[in-house]
């Protein structure tokens, strides 16, 4: 049980580093599509590699599952802390899966996009628009899944299974991700989907608590062997 609950733990690496090399090395979007661009724009984006966006986005489809692995292994070390955890570890459980499965939708969706070259411009616009805006945008589930950790680690007088920083560090992770909220009013940057708030704040907070999370819940599961 241990060896596949580490397994689960180190999920989360191989989701961060899907996520990374998926959409945002190999389909080439970072720095992000920048917000402002008209239709046959983002025709031309889809046309300049449309195998790159394949396997970009096949490997973020595959990069869900593992952020629910990942969620699961929280929730065991929250049940760990005592039964009157249950409600932290099943919200938490349960916005890790909402969140894992946007994540592989938009892999698919991705997929969708770059599958025919006779899409016309304006539906590939809109179906990029909507990538980004859930890709950034979609916090709500994330956002309460830090908000049950935080809460589960405050409230843990006994077994200190995570130390309060690390309950700090997803109420900080928590507030960076609402410039979400602001993506969908704006076309440019800082509050658009390419800007300073509205992706490299999101991004950062999320690949430093895929980070330290990895390392703390390793830690925590190895207090108990």
């Amino acid at each position: 049980m241990k060896s596949f609950e580490k397994f689960c733990t180190h999920s989360m690496l191989i989701c961060a580093g899907l996520i990374a090399i998926g959409p945002l090395i190999i389909v080439g979007w970072l720095p992000p599509v920048p917000a402002n661009l008209n239709a046959e724009q983002v025709k031309e984006v889809f046309e300049t590699d449309r195998w790159a966006i394949r396997i970009g986005m096949t490997l973020t489809g595959f990069s869900g599952m593992f952020y629910i692995l990942f969620g699961s292994a929280i929730s065991t070390q929250i049940e760990r802390m005592g039964p009157q955890h249950g409600v932290f570890a099943r919200l938490q459980f349960t916005m890790a899966a909402l969140t894992g499965v946007l994540i592989s939708f938009l892999g698919f969706l991705g997929l969708a996009l770059a599958y025919r070259d006779t899409i016309d411009p304006s539906t590939l616009q809109f179906g990029l628009d909507l990538w980004w805006l859930l890709f950034v945008g979609w916090y709500p589930p994330a956002l309460w899944q830090y908000v049950a950790i935080t809460l589960a680690i405050f409230n843990d007088r006994e077994q200190q299974i995570y130390p309060n920083w690390v309950g700090y560090l997803n109420i900080w992770v928590a507030i960076s991700l609402t410039p979400g909220l602001y993506v969908a009013f704006f076309h440019e940057a800082p509050f658009a989907w390419h800007g300073i708030f509205g992706f490299w704040l999101v991004a950062l907070g999320f690949f430093a608590w895929a980070a330290i999370m990895w390392h703390m819940t390793l830690r925590a599961i190895n207090k108990w062997e």
